[in-house]
């Protein structure tokens, strides 16, 4: 399990599941969609080439837990020098999705699948990773263009809207849609 963990995003959801106590781990056909998308875009970013995906499904259908909860520990796990930026539509959010990776890269399953991989500098807006690693996830609201990597939850079809109008050059990639 703990290869399928670390090659496939829906793998490793389920591998590292914080909430096992209290519910059980849902997969819809979005939800495998999304994991799927993701695990492309991963293989494609450890063969050098630049991804972009665009996910859209209806409120309430995992998008966070997928995305803005388990995507930035997985992608720096893989990927641990690199720099990623995860924002919301409010620093609320942002501290939740900080807060749950910070626990996340601490718990005994993540340390099953990326041993050499903790966590130096902590706090809500930034995550920096111990030598000998370089990596770093950054949290903010949806000022700043991403280096590496962005992950960003929208709340509504406004919110994506008014990122859409500001970053133009980011929608101007490859996409892939998924309608709930």
């Amino acid at each position: 399990m703990e290869g399928w963990a670390r090659a496939e995003h829906l793998a490793f959801m389920q591998y590292c599941w914080q909430k096992r106590n209290v519910e059980p781990f849902l997969v819809g056909p979005h939800t495998t969609a999304f994991c799927t998308a993701i695990d492309v875009a991963m293989r494609k970013l450890k063969f050098g080439l630049s991804s972009y995906i665009l996910g859209m499904v209806c409120f309430g259908h995992g998008k966070s837990e997928i995305v803005s909860n388990y995507l930035p520990a997985h992608f720096i796990g893989e990927f641990p020098d690199s720099e990623v930026i995860v924002t919301s539509h409010t620093a609320d959010k942002v501290s939740e999705f900080s807060s749950f990776g910070q626990r996340l890269i601490d718990s005994t399953e993540y340390n099953a699948l990326y041993p050499k991989i903790g966590l130096d500098e902590r706090n809500v807006s930034r995550w920096s990773l111990c030598e000998p690693y370089f990596g770093k996830v950054h949290f903010a609201g949806i000022d700043g263009l991403p280096d590496s990597f962005l992950i960003h939850g929208f709340d509504s079809a406004e919110s994506f809207a008014a990122v859409r109008e500001r970053y133009p050059v980011l929608f101007s990639q490859h996409q892939c849609r998924f309608d709930g």
